[in-house]
């Protein structure tokens, strides 16, 4: 996970904003968020659409874009293939991924 979004992520969260989110790195460019609400959910969806570098938003395989974009910039075919040869390995998480309201936020890279 990129050091920068995680440092924005964890003061959002301590902030008290939004402080029973949980979040975990699925890939070198995925996080996995676990919440317990709706209201949580939907405040952590604005703000991460609201980052210059998010690609989109998936919730239950269903995708969001941020304001003015309707694709990805990057197709899963590129984002597979840049994933290899940066040599990024896909962490174990499926027991956090079993908890309610996840959602994986792929980046693009800066």
């Amino acid at each position: 996970m990129k050091k920068k979004y995680q440092c924005q992520i964890l003061s959002l969260l301590e902030s008290g904003d939004l402080p029973k989110v949980k979040l975990y790195a699925v890939e070198e460019d995925k996080i996995l968020f676990v919440c317990n609400s709706q209201s949580e959910l939907s405040k952590l969806k604005e703000w991460v659409l609201s980052q210059d570098e998010i690609d989109y938003w998936e919730k239950e395989q269903k995708f969001y874009y941020p304001p003015g974009r309707h694709a990805p910039l990057v197709s899963d075919a590129e984002r597979k293939a840049r994933a290899e040869e940066l040599g990024w390995n896909r962490l174990d998480l499926e027991q956090e991924a079993k908890k309610t309201k996840t959602v994986s936020i792929p980046m693009t890279e800066e």
